[in-house]
């Protein structure tokens, strides 16, 4: 699942029969089998109806709870995981979950800490577990970052140099792909459990906060604040595939030179009925700012029961400016997704862009940030509708 840009190449064409555009396209009763059929084709010149987007953030589902699995000591610890993906527990794609403790007054106190044990399961090197606490304001980590397998255990950091009251957070981030959910990364009991938090001087001893997560527990779990929705048609000759109208998904008091911190934005086609297809492959003409330096990137999804469910069909990483390419240089992306059929032969396509670094993604030595999407499709082949015969029809035949 994890794609890099530099492995698509430059679009040379698009279907030349797809230019003309259509509304929202119900299949013809009788085709011939295995002719290329265009179930449906946008070229933003106008928008069809139907398109939608939002921020995931606005809407997001905190996985931090009380839990009596794998716990550490007594009945319950706080874990950030589920059972929706494995039976063993795990966690999922695109994860930001935080665990926030209490502000903590330590005046009087010369070395105040905070304590805890945790477990970890998460796939090395991508996703990671962090302990934060506030200064000035601002969330800084105390940890590098928990990442792969740590049995449980027990660690603590110094708070005397942070704020006071102390303000502390446990804090899950994971990227688009390599997860329980989509079985890539297989956890046990993963992403990141935690007992036992304490907050306390180091050399009197002086308990000042404690949650074992016995009784409910006391932290609060959250998510992200919500970031907004940036999605936006602009009229660009560079940015536009078929000129003028292009998606773009940065912020337009920027002249669209930045993607605003934290966001996960999502853009969605219309829901198009394709019942009677036998094949299908989605295509879309886009363009890519996301310098790696900024954590951010981007993934497609498809749906073909209506949105009842979403498979993840690429992650991807890479800026094409950093690649060489320029800024008004187009790539062509397209799966074929016919394995995925029939579910309820309604499909839609998905793409969500994710800042994780919570700075906002500046523009790259092009000037540009974000992507974009142009001229979208799904083709394929039709099944041959069959008349309807009986014995009475073929003896007929005979007479």
């Amino acid at each position: 699942m994890r794609s890099l840009l530099i492995a698509l190449s430059v679009l040379a064409l698009i279907v030349g029969a797809a230019a003309a555009k259509q509304e929202v396209y119900t299949p013809r009763d009788v085709v011939n089998q295995g002719r290329s059929t265009l179930f449906w084709y946008d070229d933003l010149e106008p928008v069809d109806p139907g398109w939608a987007h939002g921020d995931h953030t606005a809407t997001y589902f905190p996985w931090f709870h009380v839990s009596a699995y794998l716990s550490y000591s007594g009945q319950y610890s706080w874990w950030c995981g589920t059972f929706d993906y494995d039976a063993d527990g795990g966690y999922g794609n695109n994860w930001d979950d935080r665990l926030d403790c209490p502000a903590t007054d330590w005046t009087g106190y010369l070395y105040p800490i905070v304590t805890f044990a945790y477990r970890n399961d998460a796939e090395p090197g991508y996703d990671y577990s962090y302990v934060d606490a506030s200064s000035s304001g601002v969330w800084v980590h105390l940890n590098r970052g928990f990442d792969g397998v740590h049995p449980w255990g027990t660690t603590g950091y110094y708070l005397g140099n942070k704020a006071n009251p102390a303000e502390v957070r446990f804090r899950f981030v994971s990227d688009g792909a390599w997860s329980d959910q989509d079985g890539d990364y297989q956890s046990y009991g993963g992403a990141f459990a935690c007992d036992e938090i304490m907050i306390s001087d180091y050399y009197t001893g002086t308990v000042l906060f404690y949650d074992d997560a016995e009784s409910g527990g006391i932290c609060i779990p959250s998510g992200p604040p919500a970031a907004g929705d940036y999605w936006h048609i602009i009229e660009s000759t560079c940015k536009s595939f078929s000129y003028p109208n292009v998606w773009v998904n940065t912020h337009p008091d920027t002249n669209d030179a930045f993607v605003p911190p934290g966001v996960q934005n999502w853009l969605r086609t219309p829901y198009v009925d394709i019942s009677a297809a036998v094949t299908c492959t989605t295509y879309f003409v886009f363009q890519c700012y996301v310098p790696t330096v900024y954590g951010d990137y981007w993934t497609e999804e498809v749906t073909t029961n209506g949105g009842a469910s979403w498979t993840l069909l690429h992650s991807w990483w890479g800026d094409q400016c950093d690649l060489g390419y320029g800024p008004c240089t187009h790539f062509a992306g397209g799966d074929d997704i016919t394995a995925l059929l029939p579910g309820t032969g309604v499909v839609a396509h998905r793409w969500t862009y994710y800042n994780t670094t919570g700075w906002g993604a500046g523009p790259d030595i092009c000037g540009c940030a974000g992507i974009t999407i142009d001229d979208v499709g799904f083709y394929g082949a039709e099944a041959v509708a069959v008349e309807e015969t009986s014995w009475g029809k073929v003896k007929a035949i005979y007479r």
